[in-house]
């Protein structure tokens, strides 16, 4: 009875998100977010939009260079991508679940597809960044806060994966400073005098500001590093998210996979990234 009660919940959620979805197709478009990255380089001040403004671009001068390449695409094209991408990322992650619960999750995961914003590929860099340490560069040079992956391997003692982590976000970062420092510079100005911007984002939100909610994300992390379970990488970078909206939750769907992942003492040598699927 439980079990149909909790199938019955998940499906009237995936269904409100198809509604909701629906909506936004039909007021917003396709890409609401994505046009933020495809307009990056299209205007003569990268950062010269506030947080909250309509397409301002918030991550590092790095993520706009890699997106520059398909960015020259039509932005319709664009978008498309990105929504393809987002969804067979979701799809992927997924697929360990039962059908009619993944598809159910899934459908739940329509207005991050159609929006275009990045937390398909945090959600895959949690699950990827086990095994590949430098998948958590995405995580580094977008959102930042989210990027747990370092501090995992950290607690762990898994010290070769923190090193290529950090030397990957490192090495990412230097060549995109060397190509153009000055956007590095404006990026730091511009994280520093919209340090504030969450919490008015928040205003009038059921989350708490970041600073109290980065601290619990630490504490899940470090507890599932010392007790071997990957499933709370996903559950700290939701807490860790600068500003948690119903997308954030969306990153929730790198569970699946990870849970697949079997609990190891941090003493053992083996890393637990080892059993990834």
């Amino acid at each position: 009875m439980r079990q149909w009660l909790l199938l019955a919940v998940m499906w009237s959620l995936a269904l409100l998100s198809v509604a909701a979805t629906v909506f936004e197709l039909t007021h917003f478009g396709i890409g609401y977010d994505a046009r933020a990255y495809w307009l990056a380089w299209r205007r003569d001040d990268l950062y010269g939009l506030e947080p909250g403004d309509r397409d301002a671009f918030l991550y590092s001068p790095a993520f706009a260079q890699l997106a520059w390449v398909p960015a020259r695409l039509p932005f319709t094209a664009f978008a498309a991508g990105v929504s393809v991408c987002a969804a067979v990322t979701f799809a992927w992650l997924l697929r360990p679940l039962r059908p009619d619960v993944a598809l159910a999750c899934w459908l739940m995961t329509l207005l991050e597809v159609v929006a275009g914003n990045v937390y398909w590929l945090l959600a895959l860099a949690a699950v990827l960044g086990l095994r590949h340490p430098a998948a958590w560069t995405v995580a580094a040079l977008t959102k930042i806060t989210p990027c747990l992956g370092p501090v995992w391997f950290l607690v762990r003692r898994e010290w070769r994966a923190l090193g290529v982590s950090l030397a990957a976000t490192g090495l990412v970062a230097l060549a995109s400073y060397a190509v153009a420092p000055g956007e590095w510079a404006a990026w730091a100005s511009f994280l520093r005098d919209s340090s504030g911007a969450g919490s008015e984002a928040l205003r009038g939100s059921v989350f708490p500001p970041l600073v109290y909610r980065l601290p619990v994300a630490l504490a899940v992390v470090v507890w599932g590093a010392l007790t071997g379970r990957a499933w709370t990488i996903p559950v700290a970078m939701v807490l860790a998210t600068p500003v948690i909206g119903i997308a954030s939750f969306t990153m929730l769907c790198a569970i699946p996979r990870l849970r697949r992942v079997p609990s190891e003492s941090p003493s053992r040598p083996r890393p637990t990234a080892d059993a990834l699927p």
